[in-house]
């Protein structure tokens, strides 16, 4: 009984802080065909403990576990070294992801292609496909002491993206682990 009261007065509480009006410091309302619950607590709650780190499973043969990106990797590009373990970027879980860009004024840019991005994104993402030659200048127009939160399909190329960003000064990055795959496995929604 103690434990159903406590269940219906936290929803309460929950409900009471919502707010009808996006210009609201403190409160961000998702619109009610995204119905992601925590979106609509206070900004300034503390956020669960983001995951940075990659687990093999140790029921992969070893020549699987061999082909892993692991969280302390280093991948090169011409132009860029991703760095796994630079503390502006963080690869966080959907969990994490859907919570920062929820409660927070967070910049949300999909990376993947404007094809890929008609086909559906998360709701208010922009779109800035890193394979695009003037991804540098698009992403100009963003504000650089804001969160920005990119992602892809897999998480590769918005990782890519992530350390272009932190290059040009972008203080605090988000980086969706698995990216769209890891969002639609655990029953998030796109918008079109």
């Amino acid at each position: 009984m103690n434990k159903l009261f406590f269940i219906v007065l936290f929803s309460l509480i929950l409900l009471s802080c919502k707010t009808h009006h996006r210009e609201s410091v403190n409160t961000y309302t998702t619109p009610p065909e995204v119905g992601i619950l925590t979106s609509d607590l206070p900004r300034y709650s503390k956020p669960p403990a983001s995951v940075n780190s990659v687990k093999l499973d140790e029921s992969l043969p070893s020549s699987k576990k061999d082909s892993i990106v692991t969280s302390k990797d280093t991948v090169s590009s011409p132009s860029h070294t991703i760095n796994r373990e630079n503390p502006l970027i963080q690869t966080v879980p959907v969990s994490t992801f859907s919570w920062e860009i929820g409660i927070r004024q967070t910049q949300i840019v999909d990376v993947r292609t404007l094809v890929e991005y008609k086909s559906g994104h998360i709701y208010d993402a922009v779109n800035m496909s890193v394979d695009d030659p003037s991804f540098e200048n698009q992403i100009q127009e963003l504000d650089k002491n804001s969160p920005v939160a990119v992602y892809c399909k897999s998480g590769i190329r918005s990782f890519y993206a992530a350390n272009i960003l932190k290059d040009h000064g972008f203080q605090i990055i988000y980086n969706l682990d698995g990216g769209l795959n890891s969002w639609l496995k655990n029953g998030k929604e796109l918008v079109k």
